[in-house]
């Protein structure tokens, strides 16, 4: 199973939504590199999940600067979750996440844990100070789907000034992204926003959207478990 998702730092102020299409102007940010870290509680677990069909004329987070991280799932149709993550925070947000692999696990993959072991993990992420939006395609034609949902991925992250976006890696339809993300883009006006496709075992901001896409496609006790994550959920 493959996942998309975004995750957003937790705003300072709850009211203040973290979509906009008018991005703020900034320097692009490298990505931090892993170090040694820990991870603190996120505030403001009470919002309840918005279901939009867009985020036009909402107000920028000025100064805020966030990385995403996407994947899919396939399960019923495309679904597509993107976690966004302020890059001051990305380091102990990785650190958290390798900490929960298993002896001899590579990676976190929601399919291959027992329930006790997601359970855990649903837990540990709620306390992650991230968030993520669900992109539903409309398209049954999974080309067409995934290219809406990733030029959507594209569009709100231009609108919170993001510097980077990491998609997990699907070899057949490789080609394709880069193509819809090189058009994105552009259409958007963001040439400082770097896109890259990579393993799951490479980089573990993936593990995130893994996790709640799978949450979010099975019964209403699982995506209740990712619900705090969970800050909307679009239709593209």
């Amino acid at each position: 199973m493959s996942d998309t998702a975004i995750s957003f730092r937790i705003r300072p102020d709850p009211h203040t939504p973290f979509f906009s299409y008018s991005p703020q102007p900034g320097p692009p940010h490298a990505v931090a590199p892993l170090v040694n870290g820990s991870h603190a509680p996120a505030a403001d677990r009470g919002a309840e999940t918005r279901v939009v069909t867009s985020c036009a004329n909402e107000t920028a987070l000025e100064g805020v600067v966030v990385i995403g991280f996407v994947d899919e799932s396939k399960v019923k149709g495309l679904l597509v979750a993107c976690t966004v993550v302020n890059p001051a925070d990305l380091a102990a947000t990785r650190r958290a996440l390798n900490d929960l692999r298993m002896k001899g696990q590579r990676r976190i993959h929601f399919t291959k844990e027992s329930d006790s072991r997601r359970r855990a993990i649903c837990s540990m992420l709620c306390t992650l100070d991230v968030e993520v939006t669900i992109y539903k395609a409309r398209d049954r034609d999974p080309r067409v789907a995934r290219a809406a949902a990733l030029a959507a991925v594209v569009a709100d992250l231009a609108a919170a000034n993001a510097t980077q976006l990491i998609i997990e890696r699907d070899d057949p339809a490789a080609a394709a992204d880069r193509a819809t993300l090189y058009r994105a883009v552009h259409d958007h006006g963001v040439p400082n926003l770097s896109y890259d496709l990579r393993r799951p075992h490479e980089e573990p901001g993936l593990w995130i959207s893994d996790a709640v896409a799978w949450c979010y496609t099975k019964d209403r006790q699982w995506r209740g478990r990712v619900q705090p994550l969970i800050k909307a959920v679009r239709e593209v």
